[in-house]
């Protein structure tokens, strides 16, 4: 059998050649499926570890951005006031508590942020968790590995999302209620203090070139760069807090600064004799700053003049929170003790040692209805505001603002670690049971646990 030779035509090569690569382009070109290195790590670190997912379709951004749905210490102003307006009753009950499962990604939690989605978790760990109200894990997420001594930052909520950010750069937004990736950003640049919320923006803190700060703005509706504000003379790892529509004060070692969100220049920078302890608590044109020299001290708003400094028996644990009307300040002491202090003078009210053996160290206001009021003969003036603090070990309490009188005491079946979420007839704790587990408590007023229960054998009738 004869075989006739035949010669590729060097044309036909060329021409095979411009053809791979044009699918090779359109394959590659402006594909939604496909995700850079560094989303695609992104992407296949979202949910149960041994349960690898597939590259999630991206969920659309919301047409509108809600405003923040936590805040350190209630809100912006940090005055540890608790959001709302209805008084509360004074008997409360842990009507149920639940064992968080940290299944592989078990950590010690540094930082809890919380809404009523639940709760999210983050440490010195590369994993942040979300944690339902109910103490079931919904999702979780895993950066690379952290630098030694550092930890994850707090996660920002709003009504759609959760902002996870590295400390050396990376950022993530998630959706809330099933962890699918939303946009994902590598500033590579170290983060040197928590970032926040403001306006449609996260506001990430990195060094300025040559001294200071300086704030990168990020849209958090798509995570596009919004551009960088002018450096500002503030020292990393600062605390910051609103006053006013177009003012942030800003708190860093020994020195409280304002400065102008228009334009971000500084309005005044007031220097004190020992470092903050934490944000500064504003009220209105008033701030308030603890220290670490055991002093509270109040500053104008205007000017950032001392008006007057307290000294006290032993350092605050924490800023102060206030209690509204009656215009005082409530803390709890490096002792564990529970302090009182006039807001308008300055002076000690009262100081009461409770002995507080819990990890959270904060206060915080609430009111108590009317029968409450009568009850304990408090002034109908001040509308119930009370104290609510974690007291002994396993327990918050409530204490009358006038004398210190302990109104209820409820046990929980954790110590508490941050701030309660505060919701309609109930405050949801997250506490630590023993090193390593955490259990999420609700504390619900009595009237509603018996409503509850009726509905409950009602249904099963």
């Amino acid at each position: 059998m004869e075989y006739e030779s035949r010669q590729v035509k060097w044309y036909w090569l060329l021409l095979f050649i411009l053809f791979c690569s044009g699918v090779v382009y359109l394959l590659f070109s402006g594909n939604p499926y496909l995700y850079s290195h560094h989303e695609l790590r992104s992407a296949l670190s979202v949910g149960d570890v041994s349960q690898r997912q597939t590259i999630p379709s991206r969920p659309q951004a919301p047409e509108k951005l809600s405003p923040p749905t936590f805040y350190s210490r209630f809100n912006f102003e940090r005055t540890a006031m608790e959001p709302g307006t209805s008084p509360r009753s004074r008997v409360y009950l842990e009507h149920e508590h639940n064992v968080v499962n940290m299944g592989d990604s078990a950590f010690e939690v540094q930082n809890v942020s919380g809404d009523s989605s639940g709760f999210y978790l983050s440490g010195k760990s590369p994993w942040v968790l979300a944690v339902g109200l109910d103490g079931k894990v919904r999702w979780r997420y895993k950066f690379i590995e952290l630098p030694a001594e550092r930890a994850l930052l707090p996660v920002l909520l709003d009504d759609h999302s959760a902002y996870l950010m590295h400390p050396t750069g990376d950022l993530v937004a998630l959706s809330k209620t099933d962890g699918r990736i939303r946009w994902v950003l590598d500033l590579a640049q170290e983060v040197v203090a928590n970032p926040f919320i403001y306006g449609n923006d996260l506001m990430v803190p990195v060094k300025a070139e040559k001294s200071g700060i300086q704030l990168i703005r990020v849209q958090r509706g798509n995570g596009k760069l919004e551009g960088l504000t002018p450096r500002m003379d503030v020292k990393p790892q600062f605390s910051v807090s609103r006053a006013g529509a177009d003012t942030l004060i800003f708190a860093a070692d020994n020195k409280v600064s304002a400065f102008d969100t228009t334009d971000w220049r500084p309005v005044w920078t007031q220097t004190l004799t020992d470092p903050v302890k934490g944000p500064a608590v504003v009220v209105d044109n008033q701030i308030f700053v603890s220290t670490l020299g055991a002093k509270i001290v109040k500053m104008d708003v205007k000017k950032g003049k001392v008006e007057w400094e307290t000294d006290l028996e032993k350092p605050a644990a924490s800023p102060p929170a206030y209690l509204p009307i009656m215009h005082k300040l409530s803390f709890l002491d490096t002792s564990g003790a529970l302090v009182t202090v006039d807001a308008k003078t300055g002076k000690s009210v009262w100081r009461y040692g409770i002995e507080n053996r819990n990890p959270l160290v904060e206060s915080w206001s609430a009111r108590l209805k009317g029968t409450n009021i009568e009850e304990f003969k408090m002034d109908w003036l001040h509308k119930g505001w009370t104290i609510w603090s974690p007291c002994s070990e396993r327990r918050f309490c409530i204490y009358t603002p006038g004398k210190g009188q302990l109104i209820q005491r409820v046990p929980l079946s954790g110590s508490p670690i941050a701030l309660p979420i505060s919701l309609d007839k109930r405050l949801v704790f997250f506490t630590q049971s023993k090193p390593g587990q955490y259990v999420v408590s609700q504390a619900v007023e009595e009237a509603e646990i018996k409503r509850l229960k009726a509905e409950e054998a009602k249904a099963s009738d």
